[in-house]
């Protein structure tokens, strides 16, 4: 909320949302196969009362298996998000939940972006996810007084250096996005 005052946005043109494993790992209200694992601000009773650490460690066990399986439940969620709304700017810091929702965007378009979605790489930690909201702010400050639809990519801000993106060397092919055309730098 501090970010949308900072940028001048008036909260009725944005709506937030967490990427989830609490979802995927433990399913508590039963409904990850109709909603899948990104919760909306108005559906936290869906994690009420759980934590789970996003270990990338429990991402990469079994040859990736929750990092698959959370791509599907993020898939499950874009499905049904992505009419909803004009732009979608992703924003998260948690490799796991990156990865897993890149994936899940190029399930969703032929191995590209769709047109709607944005998705900023920013750098794992908690000062580049901040530096990634301020950015998220920005662009749709800039969408709002110029109706441009700024999707279809991943854009990798100038502020982060590589080595705050760490590329796992053993991870699937199908989770690499950083080699492709839709991958640009701000």
């Amino acid at each position: 909320m501090h970010s949308l005052k900072k940028h001048g946005i008036d909260k009725a043109f944005v709506d937030f949302a967490a990427i989830d494993s609490i979802i995927t790992r433990l399913d508590p209200k039963k409904d990850k196969e109709t909603k899948g694992a990104i919760v909306l601000e108005t559906e936290m009773d869906r994690v009420k009362g759980c934590d789970l650490k996003p270990n990338w460690q429990l991402f990469t066990e079994k040859n990736y298996q929750l990092l698959k399986e959370h791509a599907r439940c993020c898939k499950i969620s874009l499905v049904r998000l992505l009419p909803r709304y004009d732009l979608i700017i992703v924003a998260v810091s948690v490799r796991g939940y990156k990865y897993a929702a890149i994936r899940a965007l190029r399930n969703i378009s032929r191995d590209g972006v769709p047109n709607k979605v944005l998705v900023i790489d920013a750098g794992e930690s908690p000062s580049f996810q901040n530096h990634a909201v301020s950015l998220a702010m920005k662009i749709i400050n800039t969408n709002l007084s110029d109706g441009k639809k700024p999707g279809g990519v991943i854009i990798k801000p100038m502020n982060i250096p590589d080595r705050f993106l760490l590329r796992p060397v053993n991870i699937p092919l199908e989770f690499i996005y950083w080699n492709q055309l839709f991958y640009t730098k701000e």
